[in-house]
């Protein structure tokens, strides 16, 4: 029997976080859905941690090399049933009606092609946790407002159509960091989008989120915004101006952190990026210090 829905959550190191995403799913109201779980060559033995739902005919289980979290959600793309696709990172949490409300209002829209929610932020314990709000969520033709920045945190607050998603070959594999708004960008010339201000998913902030990974994110980013926004040079200067907003001080921290913790070169890069995305930084007192105090920590050539 072919499901309504087909949830993919790829899987890698968050090994304690996983059973509780998977149960999020078990425990939605709508109930036609199946759960592909696939392995990215994690090396925590999810086979066997998985085996009771496995055995149970719970879940399906795929296994790749490690490729990707891209690569991952592609593989279960190929081998999902379902009319509708929902994605789930494995140290997230959907709230029980995330499926059931997301299902009536695309078979309410056929011109649609996505639907998405809100996000709550949660820690470690799956506590709320106080962090900004995303103002913007149109509805419609969202193209245009998506070429400056998305407004989508995760996949996970997403339900979209598997025929969409195959006519644009899914998720880019040689991006990292910023497949899922190129996604959404190729998505929103196949339709529309829908937004409801209702929370679709609990973001998992740890140590660990693919988010702190700042350097790769930018480039991935500065590279769908070149794809984009190629011959429309307002364009590409606007969203490359927020992403210099949203970049800026994440790496300024990163730099600040690295060069505490001895880490020179990591240190070095994040400075030189920040300067390079704002100039303007080269006339601040305490970040040239910073910058300057990465430059002594490079190790002298040898002679």
């Amino acid at each position: 029997m072919v499901p309504g829905v087909s949830v993919i959550i790829p899987a890698y190191a968050h090994v304690r976080y996983l059973r509780a995403a998977i149960e999020s799913v078990l425990a939605q109201t709508f109930v036609d859905h199946e759960i592909l779980v696939v392995d990215d060559g994690s090396p925590h033995g999810l086979a066997e941690h998985l085996a009771p739902l496995i055995d149970a005919g719970r879940i399906r289980y795929l296994r790749q090399p490690n490729a990707g979290s891209s690569a991952a959600r592609n593989l279960g793309l190929r081998h999902a049933r379902g009319e509708l696709i929902a994605f789930l990172d494995e140290d997230d949490l959907w709230p029980a009606d995330k499926l059931a409300w997301q299902v009536g209002a695309l078979r309410a829209d056929p011109g649609a092609v996505l639907v998405h929610g809100d996000h709550a932020v949660i820690d470690t314990d799956g506590r709320p946790v106080e962090t900004f709000k995303v103002e913007c969520h149109p509805s419609g033709d969202a193209h245009g407002q998506l070429l400056l920045n998305s407004w989508i945190v995760s996949p996970g607050q997403t339900l979209i159509r598997r025929w969409a998603l195959a006519r644009i070959g899914g998720f880019d594999r040689s991006l990292r960091g910023a497949e899922d708004w190129d996604l959404y960008l190729r998505l929103s010339r196949m339709g529309r989008f829908l937004h409801e201000p209702r929370t679709a998913l609990y973001y998992r902030v740890h140590g660990q989120n693919a988010s702190t990974r700042v350097l790769p994110m930018l480039a991935s980013h500065l590279r769908v915004i070149q794809r984009h926004c190629r011959f429309r040079p307002l364009l590409a200067w606007r969203a490359r101006r927020f992403a210099t907003k949203a970049y800026v001080p994440r790496l300024i921290h990163l730099g600040c952190v690295a060069r505490r913790e001895g880490h020179w070169r990591e240190a070095l890069a994040a400075h030189l990026y920040a300067a390079g995305l704002a100039p303007t930084m080269l006339f601040r007192r305490s970040f040239v210090a910073s910058l300057l105090g990465a430059l002594c920590q490079f190790p002298p050539r040898r002679r």
